[in-house]
């Protein structure tokens, strides 16, 4: 479905919140201190990292299962950031070393994840997966479309 929807539709689209409507919430979670290893998980073609690279984050890696979605922003910003990586890569299954992130970022891939099949198991998996990448006291910023109470179930 994803390599599909890019592929007919590349232009960014931003699920939710932009950068400015969770600009202090990510100051909160990173303290101010933009060097820290940041993930944002489902990225798709959000602008949110190139907001967060054009105000002085940087380490920040970008996974999407989409293929189409992950080149698309690959070559959208080899020039102009050069520092940020996007790979293709299954969230439930990350082959991150464990703890390397002081923070991951999830715009509405839990969302999509409790749409799915098999979601009470893939969001479990999910979430393993973002403890185990997390370095002590991370943090772990889930924008989600449903409420705490609706997601509490998976």
């Amino acid at each position: 479905y994803w390599n599909k929807r890019y592929r007919t539709d590349p232009q960014p689209f931003e699920w939710l919140k932009d950068y400015a409507e969770l600009k202090e919430l990510l100051e909160e979670a990173t303290g101010g201190r933009k060097r820290l290893q940041i993930l944002h998980a489902g990225c798709g073609n959000s602008l949110i990292t190139e907001r967060m690279y054009d105000d002085g984050y940087r380490g920040i890696v970008n996974i999407d299962n989409s293929q189409v979605a992950v080149e698309q922003m690959s070559v959208r910003n080899a020039e102009l950031r050069p520092l940020m990586k996007w790979l293709r890569m299954d969230a439930t299954a990350m082959n991150f070393p464990e703890e390397s992130f002081d923070v991951v970022l999830d715009k509405g891939l839990l969302d999509t994840m409790a749409c799915g099949d098999n979601s009470s198991e893939a969001i479990g998996n999910y979430i393993q997966e973002v403890h185990r990448v997390l370095r002590p006291n991370g943090v772990f910023l889930a924008v989600s479309y449903g409420c705490p109470e609706a997601r509490g179930g998976h």
